[in-house]
């Protein structure tokens, strides 16, 4: 996943540098974890998204309806992500919504 971040997501990578996209690819199979997210593809969108848009992007403008959309247990995971992607995309042209946020060496 995180030559995918490389290749797909240069800038983020140069700008994160690969310790932190690994953190931020823990990160998002924590969250995941938490909304029942957890095949490989569900996954691997959730990660672009959170790498895009920022590591909470569920608190964006879109909070609402993404909150809703992450926590939908009706909804298999893989459409949950692909939905939330063609929206976040929609209303925000690929710009992050939210700081990237990453904790303090050693912790």
């Amino acid at each position: 996943m995180v030559d995918i971040v490389a290749r797909d997501y240069t800038n983020r990578y140069l700008e994160f540098g690969e310790p932190k996209v690994r953190q931020s690819i823990q990160f998002a199979v924590k969250r995941g974890g938490e909304f029942g997210i957890d095949t490989e593809t569900s996954l691997a969108v959730l990660i672009e998204l959170m790498i895009a848009f920022g590591q909470e992007f569920e608190l964006s403008p879109e909070r609402a309806w993404a909150r809703r959309m992450m926590a939908n247990p009706a909804a298999p995971p893989d459409l949950r992500l692909h939905l939330m992607r063609d929206r976040m995309m929609t209303a925000t042209h690929g710009r992050p919504v939210v700081a990237h946020k990453f904790p303090a060496a050693g912790k």
